[in-house]
């Protein structure tokens, strides 16, 4: 990745996805905290921080930690900021400092949304690019002041938004 001699930020950019990075950084950060490589017991506060460690360490070893110029244009909702990379036609969206998003749990009868681990986070994009014919692509770790953010770039598909019923029908597999 080129992060010196860009005339804008988004030139550090190549709008591709680097090598598989979305599996390769499963499989690294799916190595747990025990010695038999699971999570089994360990205290759910201890889980997202060693995530983090390891996906600083991948990032690091794969050369995809951003430069510091390739940062959100504008503020998104409530698990990404966003940037749009005119060459590629894709959206980079960098998650808020230090969080990965969200997952939904089941408690009794209701379901809620709680803070997702980066694994979580990095399974369901797999997950969309499987189930739903998605593009996200793992782009790397983006640093700044707050800390860091998982980049995701998602390719722009103009068009008019899904009705409920087109989006039961492809969640029913119709």
């Amino acid at each position: 990745m080129v992060t010196n001699g860009t005339s804008t930020p988004t030139e550090a950019y190549s709008g591709k996805d680097p090598g598989g990075s979305l599996e390769s950084a499963i499989a690294y950060c799916s190595r747990g905290v025990r010695p038999d490589g699971s999570y089994d017991g360990v205290p759910e506060g201890e889980v997202s921080p060693h995530q983090w460690r390891l996906l600083g360490e991948w990032a690091r070893n794969g050369n995809l930690i951003l430069p510091s110029e390739l940062s959100p244009e504008r503020e998104g909702g409530r698990e990404d900021d966003v940037r749009f990379d005119e060459s590629s036609q894709r959206w980079l969206k960098f998650t808020k400092p230090w969080l990965a998003g969200f997952t939904v749990e089941v408690v009794g009868e209701s379901l809620i949304m709680l803070p997702a681990t980066p694994l979580q986070y990095l399974h369901r994009w797999r997950a969309a690019n499987r189930d739903l014919g998605d593009d996200a692509q793992l782009v790397g770790i983006a640093k700044d002041r707050s800390g860091d953010r998982i980049v995701i770039s998602q390719l722009d598909t103009p068009g008019d938004p899904a009705s409920w019923d087109e989006i039961d029908k492809l969640f029913a597999g119709e």
